[in-house]
Order: structure tokens, then C-alpha cells, then sequence
């Protein structure tokens, strides 16, 4: 009766796990291809821990060794100051709006330097060149919603300083380039 309810056991151990551990080989042979997501906007400019942010990003900088690694910190903080600069864009921020576009090029170029010189020595790169690919595609279909719906150019007076034109429409067709001069790099 013993050696019964051992055996039934087991049995019902193997009818539980055993498909759980058919799925885990199965899903892990699939590769799923999902949309490239931007992350949510973290602190603004003007917000008190802002600098604080910027200070230990340009820390964490140095975390990122190798050039794989320095890729995927590049592209993330990329992004980041690209949903900065259309969140800034959206509330008329133009002039914070151009400086985290500008940030958002910088890194974005470094991503795809980092990613050729992966190239270089000799690393498989096929699944970053794939991420970038749609990251550059995500960045351009935002670029191009930004120029469909802002001025062409602006102009910005703060207190105490003199008026100055800000050409956003050049900004934004700039920052385009860029993304499609890196993306035909890559591919």
C-alpha cells in the first residue's frame, strides 16, 4: 500500500512539473518580438533633485565598462532625455526641450559608437543591432510627431536676458539625421 502511495506521488509530482519544465525549454527557444518602449519621464529640469539625478547618472557613467554594457547604458539614457525633451516640448518648455534633445543625441550617437566598436572586436552583436534598429525607429516617429506639431521657431525671453530665437524645427530635423545616420551605421 506504501510503495502505491509513493508511486502515486510521484506520478502526480511528474503530471504538475514536467509540462512546467517543457514549458521553460519551449519559451525559452522563441524569440518574441515586442514594440521598443520609452521609459516613463522621471524629475525635470527645475525640479530640486534634478541635478541630483544628472550628478549620479554621470557616477553610474562609470559602472558601464565594456563596450555591450556601455551600449545599453547609452541607448536607456537616451531615451530618457527623449521623453524629457517631448514632455518639455509639450509644456512649452522650449529651450530646456532643446538641451535634453541635444543630451538625447549625444547618447544616442555614443550607443551606436559603442555598438561598432563591439563590432570591431569581434562580438556578436545581432540582438543590440536589433534593439537599436527599433530604438531609431521609436526616435524618429517621436522626432516626427514633434516637428508635425510645434513652431517652426520660437522665441524665448527669460528675466533679466535678452530675447533670443530658438529654430526648433532645425533641432528636430538635426536630431533626425542623427538617428538615421546611426541606424545605417549599424546595419
Amino acid at each position: 500500500m506504501e510503495e502505491r502511495n509513493k508511486n502515486f506521488t510521484i506520478l502526480k509530482l511528474s503530471f504538475f512539473i514536467l509540462p512546467f519544465i517543457i514549458w521553460l525549454f519551449i519559451s525559452k527557444s522563441f524569440v518574441f518580438a515586442s514594440e521598443y518602449v520609452l521609459p516613463y519621464p522621471s524629475y525635470m529640469p527645475n525640479h530640486k533633485l534634478y541635478k541630483i539625478r544628472q550628478l549620479v547618472e554621470k557616477l553610474t557613467q562609470y559602472y558601464y565598462f565594456g563596450n555591450l554594457s556601455q551600449y545599453k547604458y547609452y541607448l536607456k539614457t537616451a531615451d530618457k532625455y527623449l521623453v524629457e525633451a517631448k514632455t518639455l516640448f509639450e509644456y512649452r518648455q522650449y529651450r530646456l526641450a532643446i538641451i535634453s534633445l541635444e543630451r538625447s543625441d549625444d547618447y544616442f550617437n555614443k550607443a551606436g559608437l559603442s555598438l561598432l566598436s563591439a563590432a570591431q572586436e569581434g562580438k556578436k552583436i545581432d540582438q543590440q543591432t536589433e534593439t537599436l534598429s527599433a530604438a531609431k525607429e521609436k526616435h524618429l516617429s517621436v522626432l516626427e510627431g514633434l516637428l508635425n506639431s510645434e513652431p517652426e521657431t520660437m522665441s524665448w525671453h527669460e528675466e533679466n536676458q535678452p530675447e533670443i530665437v530658438l529654430d526648433l524645427k532645425s533641432s528636430l530635423t538635426i536630431s533626425k539625421k542623427q538617428r538615421e545616420i546611426v541606424g545605417s551605421l549599424i546595419n
